[in-house]
């Protein structure tokens, strides 16, 4: 994975790591493990924290910008939003790091 771009949350706890895997990554920084993963169509070039720590932005050699929040309550929203089928075990592990897995939609 050759990273891009690193970022540092407003609090200093959270690492945001951009990948031209077509992955950005959130790390814990007191326990180095990984948060969350974003894949995206394209390589991603930067990442950037909400001045709240919320949200992620994220900058891909397609031009586009996303925003993803940062709260797990508000990913399932989304995820509801956006998906018609409930998530698979692996879904759930890759995408949400938990061995539970939501009832979506």
């Amino acid at each position: 994975m050759a990273v891009s771009s690193v970022a540092f949350d407003p609090s200093g706890k959270l690492l945001a790591t951009a990948s031209w895997d077509r992955t950005a990554r959130v790390w814990d920084l007191s326990s180095h493990r990984e948060l969350f993963v974003f894949t995206h169509p394209h390589g991603v070039e930067s990442v950037a924290f909400s001045s709240d720590g919320k949200f992620l932005a994220t900058g891909c050699d397609d031009g586009m910008v996303r925003l993803y929040p940062l709260d797990y309550n508000e990913l399932l929203k989304l995820a509801r939003s956006r998906v018609s089928r409930t998530l698979t075990p692996e879904e759930c592990k890759q995408y949400l790091h938990s061995d539970h897995c939501p009832l979506l939609p």
